[in-house]
């Protein structure tokens, strides 16, 4: 209380026993000084105390609030929050599982496509290359026929050409006499 005298300092002149007027308003304008600094402190005082207790509440809401419950007070509703966030906890962990065993049955599903995608690709590949290299020995049979069928036109026609020298050979020499 700093700047607030106690009224017990106050000092009187008594005079036969009584206070002159002039002490006894001097003491009621130091009593009532008094009385405005106290109600002056007292609001003060008061103002704190509502700007703390407003803060107060404002941390205990903000504490006290949990998946957009608010949670009052006098209630056992803290309890509840608990166990919501328990709650919370333990599905966030099954999310967490139903998550990693989903990739990893979308890994597995994957990888079996892509085996299969691969298989299929290889029997693909394995068709073309066989039917490739079915037609190379088919168009390398034709060729080779036809080079055969060129190089035995070629021999006839070479056998022609010798048989019609022999003849020319053996009608110039005549026959032989038996």
């Amino acid at each position: 209380m700093s700047g607030i005298e106690p009224v017990a300092n106050q000092k009187f002149n008594v005079v036969k026993g009584k206070m002159t007027d002039t002490d006894l308003a001097l003491t009621i304008n130091t009593l009532s000084q008094k009385i405005n600094q106290l109600d002056g402190l007292i609001r003060c005082l008061t103002e704190q105390q509502y700007e703390f207790n407003k803060k107060l509440k404002q941390i205990d809401i903000l504490v006290n609030r949990g998946n957009g419950i608010i949670i009052d007070e006098n209630s056992t509703k803290l309890e509840h929050l608990t166990s919501l966030t328990q709650l919370a906890e333990k599905t966030i962990v099954e999310a967490d599982k139903i998550a990693e065993n989903t990739r990893r049955e979308i890994e597995e599903k994957a990888q079996a496509n892509a085996a299969h995608i691969l298989r299929k690709a290889e029997e693909r590949a394995k068709q073309d290359a066989d039917r490739i290299i079915n037609e190379a020995r088919e168009n390398a049979r034709m060729a080779a026929s036809k080079e055969a069928e060129n190089i035995l036109g070629g021999i006839k026609e070479i056998k022609g050409i010798f048989d019609r020298a022999y003849e020319n050979v053996l009608s110039n020499l005549g026959t032989p006499e038996e």
